[in-house]
């Protein structure tokens, strides 16, 4: 009824929601009050919240903020905020250099992750359910370095967006205590999900790898869909419970900082520290397994080939795996002073271990890649062959596809069969064949440099196939006509 009244009688404010409480309309020249909402950090709700109705009609706006405000200083007891914690001198120090070396990081990450997955998804011969985890431990490292530089370049003081926070005549950052800072909070959520996802990624590659080597019968196809599934929705156990004790009981700020119980991170970090010691475990199991291999060679000759191969799949493991993570968790509950020389150097390491990890994947499982080199090569050779091709050399391959036609139908299908069934294909494995153990023999000590290790290395291989340099070279090179033949005709 106040309402109709001041709509008849002349000027007044419009109804406005404040992103804390609904104010009516109200007569212009007055100040409109309500109880403090109860449920803001800090907030004593036996006092008044105050929002001036100016004179021409508009609700008054803070020239700081340049947006309408509303007074909570009553309803905010100072006794209970507290004070911002001080940031170690060592730290300090070294921000600026740090921030420099993780932006970089992350920046070669982004743009390396986003090639290998298209590269990737573009040759067909390259799809199958090893590299489509490979894909998806791919996006967690693009998502985790696209949110970090958004946090960078959005974020004020790593406080909060524009809208959250203001500062003072005297350039002191305020944190904004009449709004819901619901995008914010959206946002960090968001940001420790991928973070979570990230580390996830990390173990389901892990587990993967487990799984090849001890099973006896495997077949990929059937259990990339639990991968998949397992990848992106364990995060949520951990996520789900930190927003709920965030929204009820520590409902402060952007929930990137909690001053009355810092612990609380750790309901997001417990369980990624508990996927850092299985990925720990799973990392000596698999270097147990491979030594144990190596030493049941009977022939001596090949102990430093084996060695060597040994120590190039434990140094490829390590980045894969993220091994390293274990050494920083100590730093991360507060086990190491916070201004001694080791923390900083923890603190470095973290930083440029968790920008620069994509980039070195995508290194790995793409660019050094030898069955991504060979379709490079397939598809610089057909491009060259296009645009050079002569009837000369359609004549050629005519022929020489005509040559191996006879021969298959004489019987002498030797050469056929390597190059149409064999092939670069690295999946042909993946689809049709389960995973079985090898039983290693020792007769001969030539058949035994072919035999000894060669399942278990296969299976490094293909998850890691930058460990086989030379095999897809040579059937490159095999299938060189094959290509040839197939663009021209």
């Amino acid at each position: 009824m106040s309402s109709l009244f001041l709509l008849v009688i002349g000027s007044y404010c419009k109804k406005i929601w404040d992103g804390a409480l609904c104010w009516e309309h109200t007569k212009a020249g007055t100040m409109a009050t309500q109880p403090c909402p109860g449920y803001l950090a800090h907030v004593t709700t036996s006092y008044k919240a105050t929002k001036l109705c100016t004179e021409n009609g508009t609700w008054w706006v803070n020239p700081i903020t340049d947006h309408h405000w509303t007074n909570f200083t009553a309803c905010i007891n100072s006794a209970t905020l507290p004070s911002p914690p001080s940031v170690p001198s060592m730290i300090i120090k070294h921000f600026e250099s740090v921030r420099l070396m993780y932006n970089i990081g992350y920046g070669m990450s982004l743009v390396s992750l986003i090639f290998a997955a298209c590269i990737m998804l573009y040759f067909k011969k390259l799809h199958c359910p090893r590299n489509t985890i490979h894909l998806n431990l791919f996006l967690s490292f693009i998502l985790r370095a696209a949110i970090s530089f958004v946090k960078e370049n959005l974020l004020v003081e790593y406080v909060g967006f524009p809208i959250d926070v203001y500062y003072d005549v005297n350039k002191r950052l305020h944190f904004r205590s009449d709004i819901l800072h619901w995008e914010c909070k959206l946002f960090f959520t968001l940001l420790n999900y991928i973070i979570a996802a990230n580390y996830t990624w990390i173990l389901v590659e892990a587990l993967y790898l487990q799984m090849l080597i001890s099973v006896s019968v495997f077949t990929e196809k059937s259990r990339v869909k639990l991968y998949i599934l397992f990848g992106w929705a364990f995060p949520l156990l951990s996520i789900i419970p930190w927003v709920i004790v965030r929204s009820i009981l520590y409902n402060e700020y952007c929930w990137n900082i909690s001053y009355e119980n810092k612990y609380i991170i750790h309901i997001i970090y417990g369980p990624i520290t508990v996927s850092i010691v299985v990925q720990v475990l799973i990392f000596i199991n698999i270097v147990r397994i491979l030594f144990t291999k190596l030493n049941a060679s009977p022939c001596p000759e090949t102990k430093k080939f084996r060695y060597r191969r040994l120590a190039k799949s434990t140094l490829i493991l390590i980045p894969l795996f993220g091994v390293y993570y274990i050494i920083f968790a100590v730093k991360d509950f507060n086990l190491i002073d916070e201004n001694s020389s080791l923390f900083v150097g923890l603190w470095w390491a973290e930083f440029f271990f968790n920008s620069f990890q994509g980039f070195l994947l995508s290194l790995l499982f793409c660019y050094f890649n030898t069955e991504v080199q060979t379709e490079f090569k397939k598809a610089w050779y057909r491009h060259t062959l296009q645009r050079g091709g002569s009837t000369k050399t359609m004549k050629s391959t005519f022929y020489s596809r005509s040559q191996r036609y006879h021969s298959a139908q004489n019987g002498d299908v030797s050469g056929v069969e390597e190059n149409e069934f064999t092939g670069n294909n690295s999946c042909i494995h993946d689809e049709l064949a389960p995973r079985t153990s090898t039983t290693y023999t020792t007769s001969l000590c030539s058949e035994s440099v072919k035999e000894q290790f060669a399942e278990i290395d296969s299976e490094i291989n293909e998850t890691i196939p930058c460990l086989n340099n030379n095999r897809n070279e040579m059937e490159l090179k095999s299938n060189m006509s094959e290509t040839k033949i197939d663009d021209v005709t």
